[in-house]
């Protein structure tokens, strides 16, 4: 039990920074849901009997009902989201959001049963990223500092483990880095008589491995992350005219970034980058949205900006060094449950009768814990 709550203060620190990370990604979801869901959770609810009206918000009040959200919560600004995601992420309740968002309609009018299934998505992959796979980073961290404990009091794990471990992490460590070409060869650079494309090329190469070009694109991706985040449901015409046309600013701005990668990359080597592939779908896309929304007004498909999927998470990812905790996550996830097996019998022996079935059915059920 000594090592037990060792580990737990231990990992405190690691536990903050890794907490930070799961904010972020929490945050980017929440801007995601205020996009697709602002308002159209609302539905007309009578007071004296709780039903749910199939009138729309004009003719609410007429009909003797109240327009308002639903209890389990809405999408109407960060907040809200936030709120409701955090919910989400203990699997509590999650189906009724999932169902609310599939009968959603737009917003003011009425809910109707099954409207678009594939809003289901959001929830779904929320679960899987947020929920299923970014919680076991604590689990990741607490398991970590308990096997330090452990491996200095020469515990459980035996030398022969210790150096499959220590070579294992070595190999996750040491992953080749990507050793960028430049579009020019060196005795080419050396003359003269370089075309003005060629110029153009290595003029952009030198600026995209300066360190100022990815604290510029950086700061960048946070300004728009902060200016999506000012959307709320009811928002005057202005403010939001205003706000969509800042967000087109970014997307023109990212679409320059990505032609000086290209050009200072070349195609070839722009492409091989997993990372520049998922920057380029994302940009033509939000290009191709933004002409769509100019030729017709208005766009009812799911309404994507760059800056949600790109760089502070992706970023955070690699400044907290989450590959030390990729083995401990996938293969000593085990080891977390078994602490928490420990603690709970022995906070609450006389509630389960020092059994372990008991406690083992108390820390998997995580449905109703509210």
């Amino acid at each position: 039990m000594r090592i037990v709550m060792q580990s737990l203060l231990a990992a405190i620190p690691s536990l903050l920074h890794t907490s930070l990370v799961l904010l972020v990604f929490f945050w980017i979801w929440a801007i995601v849901g205020v996009e697709m869901f602002k308002g159209r959770l609302q539905r007309c609810e009578n007071l004296s009997s709780g039903s749910i009206l199939p009138l729309s918000s004009d003719m609410c009040e007429a009909g003797g009902g109240v327009w308002k959200n639903p209890d389990l919560g809405s999408f109407d600004h960060l907040g809200a989201a936030m709120l409701i995601l955090f919910e989400i992420s203990t699997l509590e309740g999650w189906t009724d959001v999932m169902w609310a968002t599939v009968d959603a309609t737009s917003a003011g009018l009425p809910p109707l049963q099954d409207y678009d299934i594939t809003s289901s998505l959001y929830i779904l992959s929320f679960i899987i990223f947020g929920s299923l796979f970014l919680v076991s980073l604590f689990m990741g961290v607490v398991v970590d500092e308990y096997k330090k404990n452990v491996e200095k009091r020469n515990g459980i794990i035996t030398e022969q483990q210790k150096k499959w471990m220590d070579f294992y992490r070595t190999i996750i460590s040491n992953r080749p880095q990507d050793n960028l070409k430049p579009p020019i060869e060196e005795r080419k650079l050396k003359l003269q008589s370089l075309s003005l494309w060629d110029r153009l090329r290595q003029r952009s190469f030198n600026i995209l491995n300066t360190q100022q070009f990815d604290k510029v694109v950086l700061a960048l991706i946070l300004l728009n992350m902060i200016i999506m985040a000012m959307d709320y449901d009811g928002a005057p015409d202005p403010y939001t005219t205003t706000l969509t046309f800042i967000n087109y600013t970014f997307t023109v701005a990212f679409f320059f970034e990505m032609v000086i990668k290209l050009m200072g990359l070349g195609v070839k080597q722009y492409f091989t980058s997993k990372w520049n592939v998922f920057d380029f779908m994302l940009i033509i896309y939000a290009l191709f949205q933004l002409f769509l929304e100019q030729l017709f007004d208005s766009v009812d498909f799911f309404n994507i900006k760059p800056a949600v999927f790109r760089g502070p998470y992706f970023d955070l990812a690699k400044l907290s060094k989450l590959k030390r905790y990729q083995l401990i996550v996938l293969d000593f996830s085990p080891v977390f449950y078994v602490i928490c097996f420990k603690l709970y019998i022995s906070w609450f022996p006389a509630r389960h009768s020092n059994q372990v079935s008991q406690s083992v059915k108390s820390i998997l059920q995580s449905e109703s814990y509210n």
